[in-house]
């Protein structure tokens, strides 16, 4: 898919998102007093706690246990709210689930599907269809996400958002280094020894690094390494190693620096210091997730907006649950 169909069907989505969220279908919204609550039952609290704890093998904590009520009066809101602006209708998947189910309620052989369909609406089958539920939760977020209004941040915004987010973007200190390698397997108990004496000689020798690699031993992954981070470094060499080449002086034979192969002189060539990354090189990542982030905020707060039109009550279970760890 092209650029230009792709900004046409995200444009389209967006309208729909917004037309849908704006201006629910059918009659206007119900006044709050006339909205049915919204019971969280103490039988429905039993249920979340036995769903918990089938899916992790834990027991609910008086914490986890409010966090599953909140996600239940959540998801509960966004139901009514998606039947409430229609989007419900026209979706063929939602509308063949519901005839499916009147079909087995229908007295009649040879029901019109249009009918089986209209009485499934009317006596809200998809409430307590799982699958029907979360599409409607599904598209209400999408819509109310889309309808946030957030457009493309500036370059202000930007820069702002990538220095509070630092440690997310930053690039990592790059160390590069030749090295002169003494093989543990050959040279057994005199490794140690052998690595000193070859240090000194390459110092007192003033011995340049592309000349000293031939001295020692060779090593199959190569002597010379460019702009490594510490990380890379550690998949090679080992972290023990990969953190000491770091803090090792700058043009000077340096070791000998210990590794699951053996002992390494090293000629450390260049350390560029982790940095943040221009703007131009991250922009696209940088934008994405600050429009995530600010959809994300201003969906929390219609989603707050939408709790307080609806009376919600909550049965606390009488039954005992474990308290946090402390």
């Amino acid at each position: 898919m092209n650029h230009r169909v792709l900004h046409f069907v995200i444009g389209g989505l967006a309208l729909f998102a917004i037309n849908a969220f704006l201006r629910p279908p059918g009659k206007p919204a119900e006044p709050v007093a006339s909205r049915a609550p919204i019971v969280i039952s103490s039988a429905r609290i039993a249920q979340l706690r036995d769903d918990y704890t089938r899916e992790t093998g834990l027991v609910t904590s008086r914490q986890e246990e409010q966090r599953l009520i909140e996600r239940a009066i959540e998801e509960e809101v966004l139901y009514r709210e998606a039947l409430a602006r229609g989007l419900h209708l026209g979706d063929r998947s939602i509308r063949y689930r519901l005839i499916q189910k009147m079909s087995f309620l229908a007295s009649e052989e040879e029901a019109d599907e249009e009918d089986l369909y209209r009485q499934a609406l009317e006596l809200d089958l998809g409430r307590e269809d799982v699958v029907i539920r979360r599409l409607l939760i599904h598209k209400i977020r999408f819509v109310m996400k889309l309808s946030s209004g957030v457009g493309e941040p500036t370059d202000v915004e930007l820069l702002a958002y990538l220095e509070r987010n630092r440690d997310r973007y930053l690039q990592p200190a790059l160390i590069s280094f030749t090295q002169v390698f003494l093989s543990a397997e050959e040279h057994g108990e005199s490794l140690a020894s052998e690595a000193r004496r070859l240090l000194a000689r390459i110092r007192a020798d003033s011995v340049r690094p592309g000349t000293g690699v031939a001295l020692g031993d060779r090593f199959p992954l190569g002597h010379e390494f460019r702009l490594r981070s510490q990380k890379a470094l550690e998949k090679t060499f080992g972290s023990e190693f990969a953190r000491t080449v770091f803090g090792l002086d700058r043009e000077y034979w340096s070791g000998p620096v210990r590794s699951g192969y053996g002992l390494h002189l090293v000629w450390v060539a260049e350390i560029r210091p982790a940095r943040l990354p221009a703007l131009e090189d991250v922009r696209a990542r940088v934008a994405g997730a600050l429009i995530h982030e600010e959809r994300e905020r201003r969906y929390r707060e219609m989603l707050a907006q939408l709790r307080r039109q609806y009376d919600v009550r909550v049965e606390r279970a009488t039954a005992e649950v474990a308290d946090e760890p402390s």
